[in-house]
């Protein structure tokens, strides 16, 4: 018993081993292909961060494509983590619902800088790379769609303006604003970097786009 002990002790340890090498990997090789782009991130000097040889690379995630398939797949799930609260909200939340995703996007580009570089790497190589399987169907959207509707009647929202209109130009306003947040500080003459404006400018956003 306590050699078969032993041993399932030592498969758990092997596990989590490799479980921590395999978090270091994606660690590293998202800064890497956020840094340096799908071509610019080499598979070498990712496995030179990360402290391992660059065989475990290629026995965990077969090539350069498939490590930066799993990036992706990664970055999608953070977003709908991200997205998965919106299923709290309710009718009460429908006035002030084009806010609320406004500073939800904006607050999450801001905890996860990376995501709109490895965001567009994936557009640049043509969406190639798919999307996680484990995302639940109609999630986030077919929530967000209901609430809108509600507006819709509500008299909220036009209601000539499509649901796909409404979250395309939430989407793009915060990806815009943390891509070119340091370039446009400059150009307009306000710190965007300074979460005060942030806000600042969602409200006075949300007062256009709405009317509040």
């Amino acid at each position: 018993m306590a050699k078969l002990k032993t041993k399932r002790e030592g498969i758990e340890a092997s596990s989590v081993r490799g479980r921590a090498t395999r978090d270091r990997i994606f660690r590293v090789a998202t800064a890497e292909f956020a840094a340096k782009g799908y071509d610019g991130a080499r598979i070498d000097v990712i496995a030179e961060k990360a402290g391992i040889n660059k065989q475990r690379i290629y026995a965990y995630f077969g090539d350069k494509d498939g490590l930066f398939t799993e990036v992706w797949k990664h970055t999608l799930d953070l977003l709908y983590e991200e997205d998965s609260q919106f299923g709290d909200l309710g009718e009460q939340d429908v006035p002030n619902l084009g806010r609320i995703i406004l500073k939800s996007y904006m607050d999450f580009h801001d905890s996860h800088p990376e995501f709109w570089r490895i965001f567009v790497i994936e557009n640049l190589v043509g969406g190639r790379h798919g999307r996680p399987s484990r995302r639940r169907k109609g999630q986030p959207y077919g929530h967000l769609r209901e609430l809108y509707a509600m507006g819709q009647k509500k008299e909220f929202y036009d209601k000539n303006v499509s649901f796909e209109a409404f979250i395309f130009v939430l989407t793009g306003i915060s990806s815009f604003y943390t891509s070119n947040k340091k370039t446009m500080t400059d150009t307009l003459g306000i710190n965007l970097l300074d979460s005060s404006v942030k806000e600042r400018l969602i409200e006075e956003m949300d007062r256009m786009l709405f009317g509040k």
